[in-house]
Formats: structure tokens, sequence, C-alpha cells
């Protein structure tokens, strides 16, 4: 090839030039084209090889052409310019700037300085930059060939590794062979054989090189056949772990035309770049998890700096992030600040479409009008289709005169998709009456005319569109929902019709929708159901959706549910007398799935009728058959709230009503074991009656009497407490019992008292059978209960000295505090017979006063 720029028309293969320069719709990805680029600098694959070897020279030195001589003071001063950013004291892009622009000058005058910079052994940042520009440059200056063979085994190793990869650009056979010449010459240094090997391996898909490198597999060096077993492995693209590996594989392909050589070349490169490519794309989900994190793990005050710097990093990706976490911010209903809203309307116009689409979204979240000319600025001139959908659904949300024709515009745009987000987006302002009568009228007619310009197989797009006409509601559309159910259109825009027939049409859908709920296609059923419930005027209409209920008519539990919503929103619309007529339907005992339904409809039509005092006695109705129907349903406490409601409603008038239904409620709680709510529901019943007694408070004290006895022969103490907190409370609310009854209550709530205290106090006992640091708290803890402790501590002294056998360590320790307890006792130590524990036991009962344990009555 010739010192000047770079030939074109070279055969390319894998046409890696066109990835890594020019962005294009067939480059999956600018990662791609970067890796490419990347491919291309480090002599990977050399796009002009086939051309190369098709017409390479036989002559055995580089071949050069005159370059077109430059020279001048302007050049000279240039030349000087770059030479000062390669030589000075500069940091290493800008050292290598300098010697890409010397290596792209097409001057001999600027080559030669490159060439005395590298035979310049005291400079070698500036070595390294020479190398490495010409490694990744396709221009291949002859004048710096014989410094780079200069350098082949220079050190340190970084730079015999950049001169290999410098050198690997010129293929040619003169080259390589002057290469394998060195490498296989064992008086040279061994450094300088390796930098040879590496040079030849970065010439990995020309044929010449690669048997090079086979021809030193016999070498008795070690350390240089690994080097060569790599390289080979890097232009098979496999791990060869032998020296026979690597012979079979190039028997294998040695034979290969030029042709098929580089082909096979390419499809590894392609392999390797997707691996590359792989692999980016998890080290950058890496990066933006650890991003993530350190975001949320920021104090509130850091976190918006941490966004800015977010949204302004060079990674895409990146951006995205922040976009994504300024969303976040806007969904958490949090302010955004002006500077971060700013930041994101500057990404509408990002070289990123990902980010330009997030972009345009978040900017419509914030539905700010003054962000409006920015979107609108960035639909101008946006070419991404999905792009302008994102900016055009931004604008929607937004609003604004401005906005909304622009929206409206959109409708004609060449892309569906965009169209279809117009119309969505223009449907949403019409909802929420952000269209004037004017601009009503004449997008009416806009939408009309565009869905008929909708291509075949744009379902999406038409379902788009009938969406929007099912928002703005007007009766101009009903026609083309009429057509659609009339003829074989698809699923989706058959239920796209039905809901805008409901809407558009309501006095006549239902004469349309009711045929739909016998369709073959379970949706369509649902969908019908559903435009039922919001159109369906007749009995016939309801008794229509009454009948899809019935697994045996509707198999679809989906289509079912939405038939029984419709039937609730219809009856909704009823008079109470129908929506109770309708609701006994549903009052079938044994089928627990017919009374969950007939509850459901009572509950709503007494939340209908709760609001209307002129509807009481029906509500009493309500109530009483509802409290019916919780209790076959297992619902005691909802019945017994029922039956208090309809007490309450009945006391004005009909007080041997609201006695009933009080007493029923009693009956209820009491026949399911619930007599912890027995105390709340006398108490309310106390408060409808006023000096009425609403229940036989007697026989209601007696029931309460009778559970504390039960409960309080539980083994767990618990369930007597509560009851007997909640009858305490109850007898402070002063509900008049009888003297006696409340005599009784008293008493029998302080011997549940006392069975907690001296469970508690058992509790503490058998703690102290322990050695540590329990046990002295359980001691410390019976000695702070004081003398009501005593008598418990005495049963179980009691029951330890029955043993005949000597004091153990918990008769001890209870002796310790039974003294604690009793200073005047003298206690006994763990050498006393059975007798003198009986005589010293005796003592303390005597001083305790005869005072025993409490325990629950026999009967």
């Amino acid at each position: 090839m010739s010192d000047g720029a770079a030939s074109s028309g070279a055969a390319e293969p894998l046409d890696l030039q066109r990835m890594a320069r020019h962005p294009d719709r067939t480059v999956p990805t600018r990662r791609a084209r970067a890796v490419a680029g990347a491919v291309l600098a480090l002599g990977l694959f050399d796009p002009h090889g086939l051309r190369a070897q098709q017409t390479q020279p036989t002559t055995t030195a580089p071949t050069t052409s005159v370059a077109p001589v430059v020279s001048g003071a302007a050049l000279e001063r240039r030349i000087a310019e770059n030479l000062r950013l390669l030589t000075g004291n500069n940091e290493p892009y800008a050292r290598e700037i300098g010697a890409r622009e010397l290596l792209r000058m097409p001057a001999p005058a600027a080559w030669d300085r490159l060439a005395a910079v590298l035979r310049n052994s005291t400079d070698l940042p500036a070595q390294l930059a020479v190398c490495q520009a010409i490694a990744d440059s396709p221009l291949r200056r002859s004048v710096l060939i014989e410094p780079l063979f200069d350098l082949i085994g220079a050190e340190p190793p970084a730079l015999r590794q950049v001169v290999a990869a410098a050198l690997g650009r010129y293929k040619n056979p003169a080259v390589i062979e002057r290469l394998a010449a060195m490498a296989r010459r064992v008086e040279s240094s061994l450094p300088v054989r390796l930098g040879a090997i590496a040079a030849l391996g970065a010439m990995g898909d020309d044929k010449q090189a690669i048997a090079a490198l086979v021809g030193l597999l016999d070498d008795p060096n070690a350390e240089l056949v690994d080097l060569v077993l790599d390289k080979i492995g890097d232009s098979s693209d496999s791990d060869l772990g032998d020296v026979e590996m690597a012979r079979r594989w190039w028997d294998e392909n040695k034979d290969m035309d030029t042709t098929a050589w580089l082909t096979r070349r390419n499809e590894q490169l392609r392999t390797r770049i997707a691996r590359i490519d792989a692999n980016s794309k998890m080290l950058t989900a890496r990066l933006l998890a650890a991003l993530r994190t350190n975001y949320y793990a920021a104090s509130e005050l850091d976190k918006p700096k941490l966004l800015i710097d977010l949204l302004a990093d060079p990674l895409p990706e990146a951006r995205g992030l922040g976009i994504e976490l300024v969303d976040a911010m806007i969904s958490d209903r949090r302010t955004v600040p002006q500077e971060i809203a700013a930041r994101i309307e500057a990404l509408v116009h990002d070289s990123s479409t990902a980010v330009r689409r997030s972009a345009a979204t978040v900017l419509g979240d914030l539905r700010d009008k003054s962000r409006a000319p920015a979107l609108l600025a960035g639909l101008a001139k946006e070419t991404d289709s999905t792009v302008r959908a994102a900016q055009v659904a931004a604008l929607g949300r937004i609003g604004g005169a401005a906005a909304t024709q622009a929206v409206t515009n959109a409708l004609d745009d060449p892309a569906p998709a965009v169209a279809g987000e117009a119309a969505l987006a223009l449907g949403a302002l019409a909802e929420q009456g952000g269209l004037s009568p004017e601009v009503r009228g004449t997008l009416i007619e806009s939408l009309l005319s565009r869905y008929e310009r909708i291509g075949s197989g744009a379902d999406n797009i038409r379902e788009a569109f009938m969406t929007a006409m099912t928002r703005i509601g007007d009766p101009r559309f009903a026609p083309l929902f009429r057509k659609i159910l009339s003829t074989r259109e698809s699923a989706g825009a058959r239920r796209a019709a039905i809901r805008g027939l409901a809407v558009t049409d309501p006095d006549h859908a239902a004469d349309h929708l009711r045929p739909m709920l016998e369709d073959p296609d379970a949706s369509i059923r649902s969908a019908a159901a559903e435009g039922l419930g919001r159109c369906a005027r007749s009995d016939a209409d309801l008794n229509a959706l009454l009948g899809r209920l019935e697994p045996t008519r509707e198999p679809d539990e989906s289509a079912r549910q939405k038939a029984w919503e419709s039937v609730q929103r219809v009856l909704s619309t009823r008079s109470p007398e129908e929506h109770l007529a309708a609701a006994e339907r549903f009052n079938r005992p044994g089928q627990n799935g017919s009374l969950e339904r007939y509850v459901e409809l009572l509950s709503q039509l007494d939340r209908r009728l709760a609001a209307q005092t002129a509807a009481a006695a029906i509500r009493l109705d309500v109530l009483e058959r509802l409290a019916t129907a919780q209790v076959t349903l297992g619902r005691i406490a909802a019945a017994a709230a029922s039956l208090e409601q309809a007490a309450a409603l009945a006391v004005p008038s009909d007080l041997q009503r609201a006695r009933a239904d009080l007493s029923r409620a009693l009956d209820i709680l009491m026949e399911a074991g619930r007599q912890e709510s027995i105390p709340s529901l006398i108490e309310r019943a106390h408060t409808l009656g006023g000096a009425a007694n609403l229940l036989d408070l007697e026989a209601v004290g007696k029931t309460l009497q009778g559970a504390l006895v039960q409960r309080a022969a539980l083994p767990d103490s618990g369930p007597a407490t509560e009851l007997a907190a909640a009858v305490r409370k109850l007898l402070e609310t002063g509900v008049g019992f009888p003297p006696p009854i409340r005599e009784m209550l008293v008493t029998e709530c302080r011997r549940v008292a006392q069975i907690a205290a001296q469970g508690r106090i058992s509790d503490l006992i058998s703690k102290l059978e322990t050695n540590d640091d329990a046990a002295r708290q359980a001691r410390d803890a019976l000695v702070a209960a004081g003398p009501s402790a005593l008598p418990v501590v005495l049963n179980r002294l009691d029951q330890c000295a029955s043993d005949n056998a000597p004091p153990a360590a918990l008769e001890l320790k209870l002796v310790d505090v039974a003294r604690r307890l009793e200073p005047r006792w003298a206690g006994y130590g763990g050498d006393a017979d059975a007798a003198i524990r009986a005589e010293r036991l005796s003592e303390l009962r005597a001083m305790t006063g005869g005072r025993t344990t409490a325990s629950a009555p026999s009967g």
C-alpha cells in the first residue's frame, strides 16, 4: 500500500470500516461500532487484506510510492506544533494526538520526525505514543519500518507490546519473512524473538504469518512456544492447549484458499465482536446497578448532585439511569428541582435514541407547560419514530394550544405508531376537557379520515384510534363502531368497538351488545358484558347479564366476573325495591357462592340507602336479611354489627324490634363462643336505649359471669383476663345491672385478676430452676411482687417438702424467697429433715394468716 492516504475500494467481507465510521441502522448498537473501530485499530482485521493478498507484489522489500511533496512555512509550523504535543511534557492522550497528526500529514518531513522519535531511547512516552498511533491507523509509512524493527526487543515489555501491534499493520511477505527469521534465530535475545512472535500474531488474519508461527512450534524454548500457541490460538479463536492440537488445527486449515481463509477469519471476528458486546453489556449492567445503589444510599441533600452528574455522564446508559431516577421521583410525588428538569429538557436533543425517548416521557410526566417548547423543537427535527411517539404522548399530557396543534398534526405522521400515539393523546385531552369546541369538531373529522387510511395489519393502531374516539365520546363515531361489530374484524378491534359503542350510543348500544354475550371468543363476551354495564336500560339487559353468571352458561371466569360487575353497576341505577328483588335471586341456602353474591348485593344496597333518610324502613329489612346470610357464611362479627345497625334504625319507632335485633345479636355471639364481644354489644344497647332497657341485663350478667368462670378454668389465663377487662370497662359505663349481678361480676373479675397474678408468679418460680441471670431476675421479681406472691411460694414449698428426699436446689431458692417476703420466718437449710421442714412450713403458714391461692370454683 502506498504512503499516501488509505486506498478505497478494498474488499471488506465484514464491512468493519462502515460499522466503525458511519451510524447505520444495520449496525445494532453504537457499542458494536466502537468495537469494530477497536478491531481495526488493533490490527485484528485488515479491511484491505483480501485485495492486498490478491495483488501482492513479489518483491522482497516493502513497496513504496512517491507521495505528493508538501512544503512551506505553514506546514513546518504544523509539524513543529504536533511535534511539541508529541515530545512535550504532556498527557498520553495529547502525545497520541500529535503522533496521529504527524502520521496523517502527506509530508515525508513529518514521517522523518516520527522515525527520529522512535530512535530516541530517552523519550519512552513519545515512543509509546508513536507506536500506538501507527497501530491505530490504516496508514503505512515505510520510513517507520526500520525504527520499529530496531525497537522489537526493547524494554520495557509495554513498549515491545505496542511495537508488535504497530508492525502488525505492515502485512506483506517481506516484513513477515523478516519477522519469522528474527523469531527463528536462536542467537537473538529472547525479548527480540518474543517481540517478533507478537508482531506475527498481530497479523493473525494473514496465512503466511500463521505459517511462520507454526514453524516455531518445535523450538526448544518453552516460553517462546507458549507465546506461539497463544498467538495461533488467537487466530483460530480457540484454546490450543498443546503443540499437537496446534498442528492438527494447521493441517486442517492450511490448504484453504485466500477467500476461504479470510471468510473464516471474518466469522471469528464476528463471534469475537459479539462476545465483546455481551461482556460490555454485562459490565454496563453492573455499573448501572452500582450507580443506582450509590444513589439510594446517599443523603437527600446529595441526591440532586448525583442526578445532575448522571444526566451529564458520557455513557448513554448512565444518562438513561438518571432519567429513570427522576421519573421515580415523579411517581413518588416528589418535587423535581428546576435545574434537574432543565437537564432533562436538554436531553431531548441527545445523541442516544433511548435517552431522547426517555427524556420526552419524563417531560410529559412533569406536566409543566413551560417544557412544551423543548418538546416541540425536538419533534420538529426528530427522525426516529419511537422518539416522536414519546414526544407526542408527552405533549398530550402537557396540553396547551401549541401542544394540541402539534399532536393533531401528528395524526398525519407517516409512522403508524406516532399517529396512534397522537390519537390516544388527543383522546386523553378531550376526556380532561382540554379541547375547545372548535378544535373538538375538527378533530372528530380528522380522526375518522385518518382511521380510514390505516393500513391492514396495524390492529394496535386501529385500537388506539378507537380508544381515542371512545374517550371523546361523540355520537358521530357510533356508525364506525357498529360497522366494525358487523364485520369479522380482529378480536382487539371488536373489543375496542364494543367499548366505543357503549359510550357513543348508550341508548341503542345494548341491542348490539346482547348477542355478543354468546360470541365464541371469551374476550368478546367479557367486553360485551362490561359494555352492557354501561348502557343497559331494560330488564332484558339485566337478565342477559344475570344469565352469564352461571358457569353452565359462561365457562370463562373473567367473563363471569365482568358480568357480575356489570350487574352491580346496573342495579346501582335501579330502585331499591328492584335492587332487593334482584338480590333475592341469590339467596340460596347451601350454595355459599350464591350467598356471597347475595351478601355483596345487600351490602351495596345498604350503602345506597344509608344516604337516604327516607329509606330507613327498607334499610332495616336489608340489614336483618344481611345478618341472616352473614351468620350462614360464618361471619359472626359482621352479622352482630348488622343487627346493631338495624336496632339503631328501629329504636325511634319500634323498641320491640330493636330489642329483638339486639337479643338476636347476643344469641349469635354466645353460640359462636364470642363472649368477649358481648360487653361492647351491651354498651351499644345501653347507648341506644337510654332509660329503656333493650336487653335483659340480669340474664346477660349471669351469662358474662358464667363465661368468666369457664375461661378462668383454662390453663391459659389470657382469654379470662381479656374478658374481665372488657367487663370492667362495661361496668364503668354505668350500665344498669341489678346490684347483686354487678357485685357478682366485680367479684369474678377480681378473682380472674388474682388467678392471672398467680399464674405470673408460677411462671417466675419455674425460672428459678435455672442457674443464670434469669433465675436471679425471677427471684427479684418475686420479692418485688410482695405478700401476694407468698401463698403461691408456700404452696410450691409444700409440694417440694412432700418428698422425703433432702431439699433440692429449687426448694432452697424458694426458702430464700419466702424469707425475703416474710423476714420473721427462720426458714431452713439443706440439712433439714422432713420433721423440721414440716414444722417451719407450718410456722410460715401461720404468719401468712392462712392465705391460699385462688382457684376456679368446681361448678
